[in-house]
């Protein structure tokens, strides 16, 4: 019962980092900073990461090397954006890291607590 509503809260965080993720790549795209959405997009695609770690899974799965991999191509990002004020080389290293974000949780996460959510919130179930 707990493992289900958390796999969803997780979830609905990945959706959130998603969304906003899109918004900022648009804002990318169109030379926008979006300061707002940049703050949200980078607070819930942490998040995502973070609760990730939590599930009961059992030893070093790919997922917790995804995590890992998450959070440093992240912290790079925030390094980036905010001490650096993508000065300099520092505007296309936190766009390649920030489209690399976008892309482990488009591409990888959400299929996953999708299908979590679907096997009943049980990751040791689930086969992606």
């Amino acid at each position: 019962m707990i493992l289900d509503v958390y796999t969803i809260i997780h979830t609905l965080i990945s959706l959130v980092g998603i969304f906003t993720s899109l918004v900022v790549l648009l804002g990318l795209l169109a030379a926008k900073r979006l300061d707002g959405w940049t703050r949200w997009f980078l607070i819930t695609t942490v998040l995502t990461s973070v609760t990730g770690f939590f599930f009961p899974f059992h030893g070093f799965t790919p997922a917790i090397a995804l995590g890992i991999m998450s959070l440093i191509i992240l912290a790079v990002a925030i390094y980036a954006r905010y001490p650096c004020q993508l000065a300099g080389h520092w505007h296309w290293i936190y766009v390649v890291t920030a489209v690399i974000a976008l892309y482990f949780n488009v591409f990888v996460g959400l299929p996953k607590s999708v299908c979590f959510t679907c096997v009943g919130a049980h990751p040791d179930r689930a086969t992606i």
